[in-house]
């Protein structure tokens, strides 16, 4: 079994990526809603995991980008307390992981 991985990021970035074998690359300055992009290549079922870097700024589309019992993991910021219901998605995972890599 594989797994086919989605990548958001800017053009420069993508290049790279996907020399690393990245199989969809989505420019996520041209596609601020890539969530849907990212459903488009998994046959609209969604993705089983997402790997958040981008924090806080892309934390909507991530919660949209992950199937229903999927797993966000995240790096970065997550907003305080008051201001995670201002996030304006369902909330449909059943695990959400943070971690803090010190820098």
């Amino acid at each position: 079994m594989s797994a086919t991985i989605i990548a958001t990021s800017s053009d420069e970035k993508l290049k790279t990526m996907v020399l690393l074998g990245t199989g969809y690359a989505i420019n996520s300055s041209e596609a601020p809603t890539w969530s849907q992009k990212g459903r488009e290549f998994t046959y609209g079922k969604s993705a089983y995991t997402v790997i958040d870097v981008g924090g806080q700024s892309i934390l909507t589309e991530s919660f949209n980008a992950v199937r229903l019992g999927g797993i966000i993991s995240q790096k970065g910021s997550l907003p305080p307390k008051d201001d995670f219901g201002k996030v304006d998605a369902p909330l449909r995972t059943t695990q959400t992981q943070a971690w803090d890599s010190g820098g």
